[in-house]
């Protein structure tokens, strides 16, 4: 089983399967609508092609690029796809416990790579510290997303749930298994599940989010086709003062209605019958003219 599940060719074919995601959503960030998140989202991708990149490598390049760059750059995945989710929604961030996390996690690697190395417990350590993320994140998914959709990702809310449910589950098997794993990259079957649990997961992620994307442009597109629906209808308007009355019963001028409706901004201005009507009782040329203000008697 070991065979199958080797974690140096399980990480390489992660970080190659991580850059052929990046391509489409590369593409769609230049050459399509995205939203609030996207941005960072192509770039947590960039990081984890990176981490998994320098993790397949480790033995061939100095550990503080292979463990601890490893480390960082894959919780920065996270940590960016946090973060857009919650641009997406429109969310608070919260960047100083990102950064602390961060931190921490940097430390952390480093201490028990060259003080008291020990695979297992950096290992529990990271999957500790990324659980909170994918909480966060499937609160996103499940709570926000389907308020301002109006409907579910389920690519996403699946993908987070396994990621959570596996990330806790690691924990427990490394200690109570592996606890004194002297190799990473030596055969484990804890460890290889897991890269290919997580490698699945990724894909599924990248998917949901680029789902995402594009339902919230259908969104935005039916919210259209409804406004002009509505402009298209039967619209109550007062026979006297010109209001119209919108869909929860209060009556509105007719500019801040159509800009409501329409996003159309009206000028103001006065035709030829109402400067008539208005300026009846002066003689012809009295009256202000386009473009003129009248003068008083203080102008000299």
């Amino acid at each position: 089983m070991g065979e199958y599940l080797n974690v140096r060719t399980l990480a390489f074919m992660s970080a190659v399967v991580s850059a052929i995601l990046c391509v489409p959503m590369a593409y769609i960030y230049v050459a399509r609508k995205t939203y609030p998140g996207f941005g960072s989202w192509l770039c947590g991708v960039s990081f984890h092609t990176a981490g998994m990149l320098l993790l397949a490598l480790r033995g061939h390049i100095p550990d503080v690029l292979s463990v601890v760059g490893a480390n960082l750059f894959i919780a920065l995945y996270l940590v960016l796809l946090t973060r857009g989710a919650t641009a997406f929604v429109g969310g608070v961030q919260r960047t100083w416990i990102q950064v602390m996390s961060l931190a921490f996690l940097l430390v952390t690697s480093f201490y028990f790579t060259y003080v008291i190395p020990s695979v297992s417990i950096r290992i529990v350590i990271f999957s500790a510290v990324m659980i909170p993320y994918g909480i966060w994140v499937g609160w996103i998914v499940t709570r926000r997303v389907p308020v301002l959709l109006r409907n579910m990702n389920w690519f996403l809310t699946v993908a987070v749930g396994a990621f959570v449910f596996w990330l806790m589950a690691r924990i427990v098997l490394t200690v109570l298994f592996e606890r004194t794993m002297g190799e990473l990259m030596s055969p484990s079957l804890v460890q290889g599940m897991s890269f290919v649990i997580f490698a699945t997961l990724n894909v599924l992620s990248i998917l949901g989010l680029i789902t995402l994307n594009f339902q919230r442009v259908e969104d935005d597109l039916l919210r259209s086709v409804d406004e002009i629906k509505t402009l298209r209808g039967i619209i109550p308007i007062c026979s006297s003062c010109k209001k119209i009355r919108d869909d929860q019963g209060y009556w509105k001028q007719l500019e801040a209605y159509m800009k409501d409706h329409a996003d159309i901004t009206f000028s103001h201005g006065i035709c030829p019958e109402c400067r008539d009507k208005l300026y009846s009782t002066l003689k012809a040329g009295d009256g202000p003219r386009a473009g003129e203000r009248e003068e008083s008697p203080r102008d000299g």
